[in-house]
């Protein structure tokens, strides 16, 4: 019996990209899904031209699996609460208060990480129609063309 073990390169032949440069042409849906894009390509130290989509779906799911519950772990180690505890009191008419406790800190870091959260997803949804769209675009005659002197 013979194996063929054949490469993501494979269809590069095709017209097909490799995984890196996949999302070259692909253009987010919002303002906030271009911004994560950027920034998750800005920690690769890479462009949309060369970020490697397994990378991108990569954080996408670390981002999208991050829940309150972890939120609330960090802040019960303390890590949190210690980076803010410099906080200057502040007078309003209730008089001095300080406005960064760890309850209002993890309200709203709950809700920046919510809204991370959704933004994530939508922009999993994004990438996946652009590649199902990319990937519906080839003529599978040029496949077999290609690779029948291998089989």
């Amino acid at each position: 019996m013979d194996v063929f073990l054949l490469g993501a390169g494979a269809s590069a032949p095709l017209g097909l990209p490799t995984t890196r440069g996949f999302l070259k042409d692909f253009e987010p849906e919002t303002e906030e899904q271009e911004a994560l894009f950027h920034q998750i390509c800005q920690l690769f130290s890479a462009s949309p031209e060369t970020i490697d989509i397994e990378a991108i779906f990569y954080s996408l799911e670390n981002l999208i699996a991050c829940s309150s519950g972890e939120l609330k772990s960090l802040f019960n180690s303390g890590k949190v609460r210690q980076a803010f505890s410099y906080a200057p009191q502040v007078f309003n008419a209730q008089g001095f208060s300080h406005p960064w406790t760890p309850t209002n800190l993890e309200k709203g870091f709950a809700s920046i990480l919510k809204g991370l959260s959704q933004t994530a997803k939508e922009l999993q949804i994004s990438i996946k129609r652009y590649v199902l769209q990319v990937l519906s675009s080839f003529d599978p005659e040029n496949a077999f063309e290609l690779f029948f002197p291998v089989f």
